[in-house]
């Protein structure tokens, strides 16, 4: 079954949330209703951590397949095959926009411990006209320093709302 280990309430003005992966093999982190400040756009960003103040910032290798709908559906296909510093949640740094009623809500699937990886897919509102994203990924972080914590950070801005809600899974 799945026990809820945090339950967070994003306040206005904070730029990043960290979670402790440590008590399960595997997590589950819902992103409820996500708002923030950058009409430009923004992203996601997801670090592991060997440390609540220690993250891994290489060897982080990702894909993601990007649906987006305007008057008709488009798609593109990310990878990340060199060895980045963090895991895009959106396609791009500027995908996700910033405004009232431009809200990212996802699930990702956490494995932590040594070579960390993650499943995740979430929705969000694009910054040019309205448009609704779906993105479905997956990453992995090469490394075998055993991994306890998990950031959720914004590419550029603020959050203004939202709530964040970890799930341990046994």
């Amino acid at each position: 079954g799945m026990v809820l280990l945090t339950d967070t309430t994003i306040s206005s003005g904070a730029t990043s949330a960290i979670f402790d992966i440590s008590t399960n093999d595997v997590c589950i982190l819902d992103l409820i209703r996500l708002i923030h400040t950058t009409a430009a756009g923004a992203n996601l960003l997801v670090y592991f951590g060997t440390a609540v103040d220690t993250f891994t910032t290489s060897s982080v290798y990702s894909t993601s397949f990007d649906t987006t709908v305007y008057s008709n559906a488009h798609y593109t296909v990310a990878s990340n095959p060199d060895s980045a510093a963090y895991i895009y949640l959106h396609y791009n740094a500027a995908q996700w926009g910033g405004g009232t009623g431009e809200y990212c809500d996802g699930r990702l699937f956490i494995t932590g411990g040594t070579y960390p990886s993650l499943n995740f897919h979430s929705g969000h509102v694009h910054k040019d006209g309205m448009a609704k994203c779906r993105t479905v990924g997956s990453a992995f972080c090469n490394s075998s320093s055993n991994h306890t914590h998990m950031k959720i950070e914004l590419s550029t801005g603020t959050f203004t709302s939202g709530k964040m809600k970890l799930y341990g899974v046994s």
